[in-house]
């Protein structure tokens, strides 16, 4: 219960104090050779760090769809360029692959870590266009590759 209630502070000093965006995203995955649609969210802890919880679905492709769920933490590079901001990526990765054809049906699931790098670029005060690249290492392996956009709440 001390956990639950500790973890509960947390949650409220960080959203209190943190720079808050959602948004969406497009995303290609290598392995599975199909595209995805996903969430994303990212919460400033100061001006370098921000953690960015992720899910994607990748569409179904020869009867096998994926769906991901991602952890990062978002490490913002210095930079002169005006407004392009580029980040380093390095995280967790869920992965919960479905088989589905004629003669049986399979699910695996995988564990594992991503690396990658980033940018966004603020179109305006309230909206930025991101882009990453990522490699999931894991018994999954795969190169994701996304774009999508972010809301400041």
């Amino acid at each position: 219960m001390k956990q639950l209630i500790l973890a509960a502070c947390f949650a409220a000093f960080i959203s209190a104090h943190a720079q808050t965006k959602i948004g969406g995203k497009i995303a290609y995955g290598s392995e599975i050779e199909s595209f995805g649609i996903g969430a994303k969210a990212t919460f400033a802890l100061d001006s370098k760090f921000s953690i960015s919880p992720e899910i994607v679905y990748f569409t179904e492709n020869d009867n096998v769809s994926l769906f991901e769920l991602n952890a990062d933490l978002h490490y913002r590079l210095d930079n002169n360029w005006s407004g392009f901001k580029p980040y380093l990526i390095g995280g967790f990765n869920y992965v919960d692959l479905d088989v589905d054809n004629r003669f049986n049906e399979s699910s695996d699931s995988e564990a594992g870590i991503n690396l990658g790098l980033g940018a966004e670029y603020p179109l305006s005060s309230d909206f930025s266009f991101i882009t990453e690249i990522k490699y999931v290492l894991s018994d999954f392996d795969q190169l994701v590759i996304g774009i999508g956009f972010l809301y400041r709440l």
